[in-house]
């Protein structure tokens, strides 16, 4: 049972129907853990869900506030697991279409143009061209799958002992409705405990996001955890922009020039 103990709601001034309506903050107790949960409808078409990389190169750091300021997502949370002698996440990024870095550990959370998210399992090792996918962030650990338990980290190929310790942690998810989550907790949980939470709160899909001194959640302009450290990379929830005029529609709007008679 999910006990209810603050609600959010829709951004203030949100328009019926625009992005930002389709996005809330909740703090829910799940599994007897205290969940700060971001909601996105992706029925909404004009929703966009895709990592940022640190200064838009992979290999660097960047602050979360910075993530923030740069981008102004609608929310935001910790991304992939990454390296913290190099910066560089453990598993793919795909933005916009773009292959920026080739990792070869996790789950991923991968969005077709439609707006389908779904979280695909790569074998650990193999590569993978993503066809068909407009983002793609890689390198968590699957939580659930269709609504059973799933976690099996070693069998990814995880390895550090500082993942299997209780800590704060991050998690994405999605339900049945079509809702995706972004959860984190400031409380201590191991993988076990974070499955649990997810399922709690109505995921089929979930897999953890990089956690510890890297958790961090933003909704808005607020920030509801800040991480400990910089980041490689974050998982942001953005209005999707708004396609190019067709290049008739453009001519059409395009005055002709003045004849020799007028």
């Amino acid at each position: 049972m999910i006990g209810m103990a603050l609600v959010l709601g829709l951004c203030a001034g949100a328009r019926a129907g625009s992005p930002a309506s389709s996005v809330s903050y909740q703090i829910l107790t799940a599994a007897g853990v205290r969940a700060h949960v971001v909601t996105a409808d992706l029925r909404n078409p004009a929703l966009l869900v895709k990592p940022a990389v640190a200064y838009d190169r992979p290999g660097r750091g960047q602050s979360f506030l910075r993530f923030l300021a740069d981008h102004q997502p609608l929310a935001q949370i910790s991304g992939s697991y990454f390296s913290l002698n190099n910066w560089l996440p453990i598993g793919d990024l795909v933005i916009d279409g773009t292959l920026r870095y080739r990792g070869q550990v996790g789950t991923a959370l991968a969005v077709r143009p439609d707006n389908t998210v779904e979280l695909v399992d790569i074998p650990k090792g193999w590569k993978y061209s993503w066809p068909g996918y407009e983002q793609v962030l890689r390198g968590g650990i699957r939580l659930l799958r269709q609504g059973a338990y799933a976690a099996n980290p070693h069998a990814q190929g995880f390895r550090d002992p500082g993942l299997f310790r209780p800590t704060a942690r991050t998690a994405v998810g999605l339900t049945a409705r079509r809702r995706l989550l972004l959860v984190a907790t400031a409380q201590a949980v191991t993988i076990a405990q974070m499955a649990s939470v997810m399922k709690g709160l109505g995921c089929t899909e979930a897999m953890t996001l990089d956690g510890g001194t890297s958790t961090g959640l933003a909704y808005g302009s607020s920030v509801i955890i800040a991480p400990g450290r910089m980041l490689s990379n974050v998982l942001l929830i953005t209005e999707r922009p708004a396609p190019p005029d067709p290049p008739a529609a453009q001519a059409r709007a395009t005055p002709p020039p003045p004849t020799a008679a007028e």
